[in-house]
Order: structure tokens, then C-alpha cells, then sequence
């Protein structure tokens, strides 16, 4: 199946190997229905489209977006410079996350170092000043990785859990966004911050 997210398209074969093709399905496909709904939101709430992927192998993807759909508002105006932000709701959010502070196309993203009540602290001042209303959204950062015959995976640097298991083979394959697509080998940031399209190939064990 395929998902194409704002700024990604994403794409999944699964083959059979020693399985029906209606067992390679449900064992490639279902499990990855989360890698699915976690690309989709790749770079969703960062304030730059540079540093989504921040790895990219064949084997194993780490990236950032607002993969958990938290969201508040600012409930005092800010201040340039502005170091604490009062803020509606601080469920979800956790010190050393990240979040993104956005006013329409004003928007920048900081790192949470303290929560005390409603009031959240910034590791740095803020760029430009917030109003009331003004939206506050949660970033989180995913790895997927695999150790054959696994499929794992972790979010913000917590334990990894599995996935998907019984894998025969699975490989990220990346490409830009022209046509006809080029094949990339992100090996640094630059290469990766190319990426537009990601193909995974998976097929199961029988």
C-alpha cells in the first residue's frame, strides 16, 4: 500500500517467501501500519523542512514529527526573547522534548528544559512574540530498525519495542522528488534533507 504525507510519499511491497500471499500480507502489511502513520507525520510541526531524517540507512530510519497529535495553546502573550511560555494544557509534554510555538507562518521550534504547572521553560529565548491563542504542538523523534528477522522501534530515545518479527528481508530504498526519481545514499544531512520518497521492501519468512 501507499500513504503520500506532505512533504513524503511512502511506499510498501511486501513479497511472499515460503508464505501464501495473503499470509506475506497480513504478516508484512499490518505491522507496518505504525511506520505508515509515524511518515506521515515526518516533519510535521518543525519549524524548517531541514533535519526530518536525521538517519537514513537501509536498515534503519530515525526522524521527527508531531507523531502524537499533542496539542496546546499559548494563554499569556509572549515576548521576543521570552524564555517561559504560560500555556493551556501541559499533558504530553515532557522536559528535553521538543515543541513548535506557531502564529500563522510565524514559527520556531524549542526544547522544553523545565514544566512547573502551566508554565513550560525554554532552553533558549524566543525569536518573535506569541499571542494568546497562538498554537503550541509536541515533536517527537522515532527510529526504526532492523535485526533480521526483526522490525523494532523506538521514540525518543526510550526502549525499542518489535514491530514485526518473522522478516525475511526489509530495506529502506530513498530517493528525491524528481521525475524520474533519482535513488539517494543519504549519508549526511544534506543528502538526507532530499529525501522525498521511501520505498520499503519486505518480504516474510515461511
Amino acid at each position: 500500500f501507499a500513504a503520500v504525507t506532505q512533504l513524503f510519499q511512502v511506499s510498501i511491497n511486501v513479497q511472499a517467501r515460503g508464505n501464501t500471499t495473503e499470509e506475506a500480507l497480513s504478516q508484512g502489511r499490518t505491522p507496518l501500519v505504525q511506520l505508515v502513520h509515524d511518515l506521515q507525520q515526518a516533519g510535521a510541526a518543525l519549524a524548517s523542512s531541514s533535519g526530518v531524517f536525521t538517519q537514513a540507512t537501509s536498515t534503519a530510519l530515525s526522524f521527527s514529527g508531531d507523531l502524537d497529535g499533542v496539542e496546546t495553546t499559548v494563554t499569556v502573550a509572549t515576548t521576543t526573547g521570552a524564555t517561559s511560555v504560560t500555556v493551556g494544557s501541559t499533558s504530553g509534554l515532557a522536559v528535553g522534548g521538543t515543541v513548535l510555538f506557531a502564529d500563522g507562518a510565524v514559527k520556531e521550534n524549542r526544547t522544553l528544559t523545565a514544566i512547573s504547572g502551566s508554565t513550560v521553560t525554554l532552553n533558549s529565548g524566543l525569536n518573535s512574540s506569541y499571542p494568546v491563542g497562538a498554537t503550541v504542538r509536541s515533536v517527537e523523534t522515532v527510529t526504526y530498525t532492523f535485526a533480521p528477522p526483526a522490525l523494532s522501534r523506538s521514540q525518543d530515545g526510550g526502549a525499542a519495542s518489535q514491530v514485526a518479527d518473522n522478516l525475511s528481508t526489509f530495506s529502506f530504498l530513498y530517493q528525491d522528488g524528481s521525475t524520474p526519481a533519482v535513488t539517494l545514499t543519504p549519508a549526511t544531512q544534506a543528502v538526507r534533507d532530499q529525501v522525498r520518497q521511501i520505498t520499503v521492501q519486505v518480504s516474510g519468512q515461511g
